[in-house]
């Protein structure tokens, strides 16, 4: 699954475009597009997609937005982390985010 934010601004009009126009390979994956609460969600047609919309308001915790820029730094500052470490600090930030490790990778894809 492929997450797309600023989905209804210019920059994610433009990269949907561009996977159309390029017939990219990602174009068979599944997207999920976060919208914020005020944005109007219908104009995102999906357009044979495989689209799930999450909406929701660019709210966020204090304590977490620390935790957060720390983990990084350490990790920055050791020259090294791993996959899975990064995907603890997002299922940390974001509840919601349930990563599920499927193997696949964009690299390559576009």
């Amino acid at each position: 699954m492929i997450l797309v934010t600023g989905i209804t601004g210019k920059s994610g009009i433009w990269f949907f475009k561009r996977l159309a126009q390029e017939k990219s390979p990602l174009w068979n994956e599944k997207f999920r597009i976060v919208i914020r609460n005020k944005s109007k969600g219908d104009l995102v047609c999906n357009d044979n997609l495989s689209i799930e919309k999450v909406f929701g308001d660019l709210n966020y915790d204090e304590q977490k937005l620390e935790y957060f820029t720390e983990t990084v730094r350490g990790f920055r500052g050791k020259g090294k982390w791993s996959r899975s470490e990064l995907i603890a600090v997002f299922n940390r930030m974001i509840p919601e985010f349930n990563h599920k490790e499927t193997g696949k990778f964009l690299d390559g894809k576009m």
